[in-house]
């Protein structure tokens, strides 16, 4: 099986522990009104990768949505100072306010409920 990463495709074997649902670089404000909410150091990232390295840690799931402050980029760069995958998921969520706001698939079924997973296995 191939897993899809920000630096390119691996074999599955090489994910090591994953970590299914990280935000690394996270902008939320104007969304909330508390700008100390964001994480936007690189370095505390890599930092923070470095440390999930060193407890047999391989892979990220990274499941900040675009317009939050998601940057590929950044993430590449994190990823190879780090040593560590990142996958990167992407989607939309419609917000009640008539327009999307975008938020990755994994984040939504990282929140799911137990009445939420019954109706999404009937529906596949």
């Amino acid at each position: 099986m191939i897993i899809r990463t920000v630096l390119g495709d691996i074999e599955a074997n090489k994910l090591k522990k994953v970590s299914m649902h990280e935000h690394l670089i996270l902008h939320m404000f104007p969304y909330l009104k508390y700008k100390n909410l964001n994480l936007d150091r690189v370095d505390a990232a890599i930092q923070e990768l470095e440390e999930f390295k060193e407890v047999g840690g391989g892979t990220i799931v990274e499941v900040t949505p675009f317009g939050c402050g998601r940057n590929i980029n950044m993430l590449k760069s994190i990823s190879q100072a780090a040593k560590v995958n990142i996958i990167a998921a992407t989607g939309f969520l419609g917000n009640g306010l008539g327009s999307p706001v975008p938020v990755s698939y994994t984040h939504l079924r990282a929140h799911e409920t137990s009445l939420h997973l019954v109706c999404r296995l009937l529906l596949e």
